[in-house]
């Protein structure tokens, strides 16, 4: 699996300066949705991988992985969805 997703969230991140500004990212949720390519033994390692790169507990890292049960353009095969939501506080 290609290491894309790291590349970009962090182009995001870096952007708004978190530490500067007051910020802590407290919690991260991420969900795949599609029947392609299976996400079960890719889960731990983006955990992992993102942590790494935003200094954050693995365990405060959320990864998931479902399907539309043939529903949809996920379904079909056409396409794949995420989201991605993070808890953030202020200091």
């Amino acid at each position: 699996m290609r290491e894309i997703y790291n590349s970009y969230f962090m182009n995001i991140t870096e952007k708004v300066n978190f530490k500067t500004e007051g910020y802590q990212i407290v919690n991260i949720d991420l969900t795949y949705v599609g029947e392609e390519p299976r996400l079960e033994k890719f889960k731990k390692k983006i955990e992992e991988n993102l942590a790494k790169e935003l200094k954050m507990n693995p365990n405060d890292i959320s990864c998931k992985a479902t399907t539309t049960d043939g529903l949809g353009y996920e379904g079909a095969r056409e396409g794949i969805s995420t989201q991605a939501i993070a808890l953030v506080t202020k200091n």
